[in-house]
């Protein structure tokens, strides 16, 4: 796709609540989705969303609008079947969270020329209004034409996270997502038929694109965790510096602490200023590592001391890194043992006393 092609297209800016969302989607009716979002674009207003009375929305349909055939029965069946699926997706008001079970269209009308008239229920007005909690901007042309559902939703998730380049999810809450709880339950099928799909298509036809892992994680026997590592194709060089910097923070980070804190720490240096910065001194101290000048097992409380005095990052941010967790954790566990073995002790002596 060349430069000035991707300047026309539109882009749609959708809630980051859509992006997580729980639905089972055909890709016809995924597409349906893209249309309602694009023509609500315009009201997507947190102010709307505040208000306590909603209505619900009338739009305009055409098969031309998610359909490659004219097939009108064919789209009437995806608006139909929309009127039966659900929609999950939780929602943040006034300090409280609500889980919203709702459908995407409530109710429709036909017309013999191939227009459709669908209505929005109000309890779905939130969540494709509501920008308050983030929002997802991706290539709505490139959306329209992957020839994959799950690549559709891949494409959503890249694009919202593309800024930091990574994106980590535990298998539960992926599967959740893509209602995958019963489907391709063997990891070579979730492989086969989901990720590597996916990536091959976003590769093809995307402005952004992934590779991935999954990983065993805590005492997990099984995958339970998949990361992402998201790449954007053409990028502005800033951006590109910018983007390079955050991960080369971001995954030295990550093996320092495992955690989300690693994402804590990058973004405060991100907002701060100082993500170069940062990016340059892990750079110099990885050299510094090799050459012995570092030792390798002093490396994690060596940059816990560079995050404090050189980066001003808080001690009560730094926390614990993952080595010194599991260090304090298996004193507990000694500590526990000890203890355990001392009151037994104790039990025994006073029952031979009374014996």
């Amino acid at each position: 796709m060349s430069e000035k092609a991707r300047k026309k297209d539109i882009m749609i800016i959708q809630p980051n609540a859509v992006t997580n969302a729980r639905y089972d989607y055909c890709q016809v009716e995924k597409d349906i989705m893209y249309f309602i979002i694009a023509a609500m674009q315009k009201q997507m207003n947190a102010a709307l969303v505040e208000q306590d009375i909603y209505k619900n929305i009338e739009l305009e349909l055409k098969i031309k609008d998610v359909a490659k055939a004219n097939n009108y029965n064919k789209l009437r069946e995806h608006v139909e079947n929309l009127m039966k699926k659900p929609i999950s997706y939780y929602y943040n008001r006034q300090n409280r969270t609500f889980k919203i079970n709702t459908n995407l269209i409530c109710s429709s009308s036909y017309e013999v020329d191939g227009k459709f008239i669908i209505f929005i229920p109000k309890m779905a007005v939130p969540v494709l209004l509501n920008m308050s909690a983030g929002f997802t901007a991706y290539n709505k042309t490139i959306a329209l034409t992957l020839p994959s559902l799950y690549a559709k939703r891949m494409y959503e998730i890249c694009c919202r996270w593309k800024d930091k380049g990574f994106y980590r999810v535990s298998l539960f809450e992926f599967r959740k997502m893509f209602c995958l709880e019963n489907k391709h339950l063997q990891t070579i099928e979730l492989r086969k038929k989901v990720l590597d799909v996916s990536q091959r298509l976003l590769d093809k036809h995307a402005d952004v694109t992934f590779t991935y892992e999954l990983r065993k994680e805590g005492d997990s026997r099984s995958f339970n965790w998949l990361y992402l590592w998201i790449t954007c194709r053409w990028m502005e060089e800033n951006k590109k510096e910018m983007h390079a910097a955050y991960q080369t923070v971001f995954y030295f980070l990550f093996e320092l602490y495992r955690n989300s804190k690693a994402h804590e720490i990058t973004d405060m240096l991100l907002d701060r200023g100082e993500l170069k910065r940062a990016a340059d001194r892990i750079k110099r101290l990885k050299i510094d590592v090799n050459k012995g000048r570092v030792k390798r097992h002093g490396v994690s409380q060596y940059t816990m001391k560079i995050l404090q005095e050189e980066f001003k990052i808080p001690k009560e941010i730094l926390g614990e890194c993952y080595k010194q967790l599991k260090q304090r954790e298996a004193m507990d566990k000694l500590l526990t043992k000890l203890i355990i073995k001392e009151q037994k002790k104790i039990k025994e002596k006073g029952e031979k006393v009374k014996g």
